[in-house]
């Protein structure tokens, strides 16, 4: 008993000191890695350890017990003071290393000229591309609507897949080159028509993927890009408009986005109870949706590992981070690539399920690898995202950051190295894009010298405009 009121303590301890840095953060930039990360560790680490810790009665609440789950072992509940220890020394090493990144400065921001013609071209290309998938797939399924049953009700009920997986690869990497494009329009277009347009183009294909989460991570890359002041603003008038004007705007997107993933994540709810013949109402559904914010499974997730390793297996030594960084590699060169790893690994030894996404979170991955001594890499966690948070004021770079970069986070804070992976995939063809649409800008510094006037006794000299053109 007394064990469980000092665990509760101390985890409530850690949400006052999440929230107080939080609260500092927020003076200098509203949506950056550490922001991120101290949310994540407050609503599914420290918060449901102190529940956990005072015997809240989950089930009374209409909330979905995670540590009674079938597969979470019923010693995993005792690894609960270890699990907010752990938490607590990750927590203090991502900060630590994000702090050291901070020094971090990058050069000074080049200018681009924007090829709007070879965009669209890519734009049009890869619509075309898409639209070729989904037709691929209507035969296959034979209605739009037997499709996203699918794709949005009965992905996660062990449907077999009718694409391969390469082609829904290529398919999402197709996506990222939509909604990268999209972005940049947004971002350069000059009427507010323009900008509403592309935004809702964006939104639209950001909901291709069918995925709540992609349209989550669209409107965080807006609300990145407005923060960083690159639309309308220079560099000094964002410091002075951020408080407010600037402000608004990344607080509505953040807002937009905040309902869009709920909204999505009832609807699903409610199409995948329906496709197994039972009933749920809109009012469950987001009961359902509600109590994500505070059932811990990252907390589970963590104390599972340290409840498993190395009493019933053996740690992976780094297995699970080496086979992540040859995901790139294609079957064709590496055959004997196998079909399942990363933190799958980790989670089918423990006896998990195949297709639950089970989080075991950053710590828990690697203290699986490498026991406690491998929570020191937590460190190296913030050292890559404080690095990750330095590109944002780049010309070209800060699309990569907004889009792929600082919503790493969210994949990586669940499911380790294997979620930071899957994250930046697309990185390669993000880049070459760039390169397509943006061709820098020759500037040149011409200093004009009139002759010399002797009665005047000096040598005048004018204006230098930007672009290298005199002014007088």
């Amino acid at each position: 008993m007394a064990n469980s009121a000092l665990i509760a303590v101390w985890a409530f301890m850690m949400c006052a000191a999440c929230m107080t840095a939080l609260w500092f953060g927020f003076r200098r930039r509203i949506v950056t890695p550490w922001i991120l990360f101290l949310l994540m560790s407050i609503f599914d680490m420290f918060i449901p350890a102190g529940l956990t810790a005072m015997g809240f009665n989950w089930a009374a609440r209409g909330i979905n017990n995670r540590w009674a789950v079938e597969w979470v072992a019923p010693t995993a509940r005792l690894m609960l003071g270890r699990a907010v220890l752990v938490a607590t020394v990750a927590t203090a090493l991502f900060g630590m290393g994000y702090l050291a990144a901070s020094r971090i400065r990058t050069g000074r921001r080049a200018l681009y000229r924007f090829h709007r013609g070879r965009a669209i071209l890519l734009f049009v290309l890869a619509a075309a591309g898409y639209l070729i998938f989904l037709f691929s797939q209507l035969a296959v399924y034979g209605s739009f609507a037997a499709v996203l049953d699918y794709f949005v009700a009965n992905r996660f009920a062990g449907a077999a897949p009718q694409a391969g997986a390469n082609m829904l690869l290529a398919v999402s990497l197709d996506i990222y080159l939509l909604e990268l494009i999209a972005i940049i329009f947004f971002v350069h277009s000059r009427s507010r028509t323009s900008r509403l347009l592309w935004f809702l183009a964006g939104l639209v294909v950001a909901s291709l993927r069918l995925f709540r989460g992609s349209v989550l991570v669209y409107l965080l890359a807006l609300a990145v890009l407005e923060q960083e002041g690159v639309q309308r603003f220079g560099r000094h008038l964002t410091r002075l408009l951020q408080r407010r004007e600037v402000r608004r705007r990344v607080y509505a997107f953040l807002a937009i986005g905040a309902v869009l993933f709920t909204g999505y994540g009832v609807l699903r709810n409610v199409a995948t109870a329906r496709s197994g013949r039972l009933e749920m109402t809109f009012g469950n559904s987001m009961m359902i949706e509600m109590d994500r914010f505070v059932r811990g499974e990252g907390l589970v997730g963590l104390a599972s590992v340290l409840d498993f390793y190395p009493r019933n297996a053996q740690f992976f030594h780094g297995k699970t981070i080496r086979d992540m960084l040859l995901l790139p590699v294609p079957r064709l060169i590496w055959p004997s690539k196998p079909s399942w790893y990363g933190i799958d690994d980790i989670t089918r030894t423990m006896g998990w399920p195949q297709s639950t996404g089970s989080p075991v979170s950053m710590p828990g991955e690697l203290y699986a690898n490498f026991g406690y001594p491998g929570i020191a890499l937590m460190f190296v966690y913030g050292l890559l995202f404080g690095a990750f948070a330095a590109m944002a004021g780049s010309s070209r770079v800060r699309f990569i950051y907004a889009l792929f970069l600082l919503p790493a986070m969210l994949p990586t804070f669940w499911m380790g190295f294997t979620g930071f992976m899957n994250h930046l995939v697309a990185i390669p063809l993000a880049l070459i894009t760039l390169v397509v649409v943006f061709r820098p800008l020759r500037v040149l510094t011409v200093r004009v010298v009139g002759r010399e006037r002797r009665l005047a006794g000096s040598s005048p000299q004018w204006p230098v405009h930007p672009l290298g053109r005199t002014s007088q």
